[in-house]
């Protein structure tokens, strides 16, 4: 949040002080900062004990995202590998609920929802398909036309 330009001053200010003690930074081996990286995987280690390791939708993407971290030596391949684990695991879990007919959108939490948004499963043609509902009992839902 900063609005004005004082932010960008004081910043860029600290940044040319850097260059002054970059080269006493540059002179500490790689070696000593190892026990400063194990206490801060240490602390990123506490909210797993948050997972709900029973819910495979959880624990399954939080599991492959503490492994893909150290595996490929990038943070960020882990978050990825996660994350398109959650939505690949969900997404199907989703699909396959609907398509047994206990569709997510036919939930009484989510039609409380849909009621707080004054929405009915008919208002949303895609939601419609799902759950059969439609503006009127004999019609079949029909897809939005672009107009």
């Amino acid at each position: 949040g900063g609005r004005t330009g004082l932010v960008a001053i004081v910043v860029g200010f600290l940044f040319f002080l850097c260059c002054f003690f970059a080269p006493i930074f540059a002179s500490i081996p790689p070696w000593a900062t190892g026990p400063a990286l194990i206490v801060v995987g240490a602390m990123m280690m506490r909210p797993l004990a948050e997972v709900d390791w029973n819910d495979y939708g959880q624990a399954i993407p939080a599991f492959v995202t503490v492994a893909l971290m150290p595996l490929t030596y990038s943070i960020a391949y882990g978050i990825i590998g996660g994350l398109m684990c959650y939505v690949a695991i969900n997404g199907l879990d989703f699909i396959v609920q609907a398509l047994l007919g206990n569709s997510p959108w036919t939930q009484p939490g989510f039609q409380a929802f849909l009621s707080n948004l004054k929405l009915s499963p008919a208002d949303i043609p895609l939601i419609a398909v799902f759950t059969g509902a439609s503006k009127n009992a004999s019609d079949p839902p029909t897809p939005p036309t672009a107009s």
